[in-house]
C-alpha cells in the first residue's frame, strides 16, 4: 500500500489512492455477425462512435495529458465470436499508453459460442452473469477468458471485474484457484436484496477488504440522500457529486476510492456523437486528480500488495447531500430529452 506521511504536531497525513477504472467491451446488443456490422460495433463501443473522437483513445490521451494512471478491464470472451485480432488490437492500444490491463468477462458472449467450445467449457445452460454458473463452470470460463487475454499479450493479470457486476461468492473461489488476487466486482448499487451483485453474500462492502482469500475492491458509492446509492461513475453522477464523493472518502480515511467508467461512456445513447456533459465530467475529473495528486494519487493493481490489506473495521456508506443531487437530476432529465 501507499505509505502515509506524518507532520510533527499534526494529525496523520492521509492519502487516498484512487483507482480510475474502465470497462472496455464490445456490445452483444448491437450487430456484429458480419464484417461491416462488427466494425461499426467496434467503432461505437471502443473508438468513439461515428465521430471517432470520444472513445477509448480520447480517454487514454486525457490520462496521459494529466499524468494519471488508469486500469482497463478488457472484456475477453468476445474474442471467440468476433476474432482474436480485435482483442489484441484493443490491448495493444491501451498498452501503448503504458496503462494497466486487467480481466473482464461478459458471459452473454457464451450464447454465441460454437458447440465444440461450449462442450470444452462444460456449458449446459446460458446465463448473462458469471455468478449464476456453478463454481466449476466459473473456473472454466474465467480460465478461458484469462487464456484469451494472455494470448493478446497480457502476462500478469492481478484483478478481475464481472460483467454487469454480476459475481457471486463462487466467483471469488474461482479467482483464488486461478491465482488472481483482486476482485473489483462489488458495486453497492447492484448488491441490494435480489440484486445481481452477490459477491459478498448478504454483507455490504464499502472499502477494500479480504473475502475468502481474495481482496475485494468495491466501486466507491455514496448515498445521494434522494434516490439512494450512486456509484462514482461518469454517466451516473455530476462532476460536483463525484468530487464530493472523493472528498468524503478521503475524510473518512478510506483505504482507496474506485471510479468506474466504460469505453463508450462519453457518447450519447445512440453512440453516434459525444455527450458533452459526460465529456466535461471526465475532463473535470482528470483535472481534479491531477491537481490533487499529493492527497489522491491514481494507482493500479500493480501498486497494491494483497498481503498487507488485512481486515479493517467495516466502513459505513458515504453520505452526500441533496444539494448536490438535485442539480444532477435536472441535467439528466435534460440529457434524456435532448441527448
Amino acid at each position: 500500500m501507499i505509505r502515509q506521511r506524518n507532520v510533527a504536531g499534526a494529525a496523520p497525513y492521509h492519502r487516498l489512492p484512487v483507482l480510475v477504472t474502465f470497462d472496455v467491451e464490445l456490445s452483444t446488443g448491437r450487430p456484429f455477425s458480419n464484417p461491416d456490422d462488427f466494425r461499426r460495433n467496434l467503432a461505437s463501443a471502443i473508438y468513439g462512435g461515428a465521430e471517432g473522437r470520444f472513445g477509448l483513445p480520447f480517454q487514454l490521451e486525457m490520462l496521459k495529458r494529466h499524468g494519471l494512471k488508469g486500469v482497463f478491464f478488457i472484456e475477453t470472451l468476445s474474442a471467440d465470436v468476433v476474432g482474436a485480432p480485435a482483442l489484441a488490437e484493443i490491448v495493444a492500444l491501451v498498452r501503448s499508453f503504458e496503462q494497466e490491463v486487467q480481466l473482464h468477462v461478459h458471459t452473454e458472449w457464451l450464447h454465441h459460442y460454437p458447440g465444440d467450445t461450449r462442450r470444452k467449457l462444460g456449458l449446459t445452460h446460458d446465463y448473462d452473469n458469471i455468478g449464476d454458473f456453478d463454481r466449476d463452470r466459473q473456473v472454466a470460463i474465467l480460465r478461458h477468458g484469462l487464456d484469451n487475454l494472455r494470448a493478446a499479450g497480457v502476462a500478469d493479470v492481478r484483478a478481475f471485474r464481472a460483467g454487469n457486476f454480476g459475481a457471486s461468492p463462487d466467483t471469488l473461489a474461482a479467482l483464488s484457484i486461478l491465482g488472481i488476487a483482486f476482485d473489483a466486482s462489488y458495486n453497492a448499487c447492484f448488491a441490494h436484496a435480489g440484486g445481481i451483485c452477490r459477491v459478498a453474500g448478504e454483507g455490504s462492502v464499502h472499502d477494500c477488504v479480504p473475502i475468502a482469500g481474495i481482496v475485494e475492491v468495491p466501486v466507491t458509492c455514496f448515498d445521494d440522500r434522494v434516490f439512494g446509492m450512486r456509484p462514482l461513475q461518469v454517466c451516473s453522477v455530476s462532476l460536483a457529486e463525484m468530487l464530493k464523493g472523493l472528498r468524503l472518502a478521503h475524510d473518512a480515511r478510506r483505504r482507496m476510492a474506485v471510479v468506474v467508467s466504460h469505453s463508450f461512456e462519453l457518447l450519447n445513447r445512440g453512440r453516434t456523437k459525444a455527450n458533452p456533459m459526460h465529456v466535461a465530467r471526465f475532463v473535470g475529473l482528470c483535472r481534479f486528480l491531477a491537481d490533487h495528486r499529493d492527497t489522491m494519487p491514481t494507482i493500479g493493481f500493480a501498486d497494491l500488495n494483497p498481503d498487507v490489506l488485512g481486515e479493517t473495521p467495516a466502513a459505513a456508506p458515504l453520505r452526500s447531500s441533496a444539494l448536490f443531487t438535485l442539480p444532477r437530476v435536472g441535467l439528466q432529465l435534460f440529457g434524456r430529452i435532448y441527448g
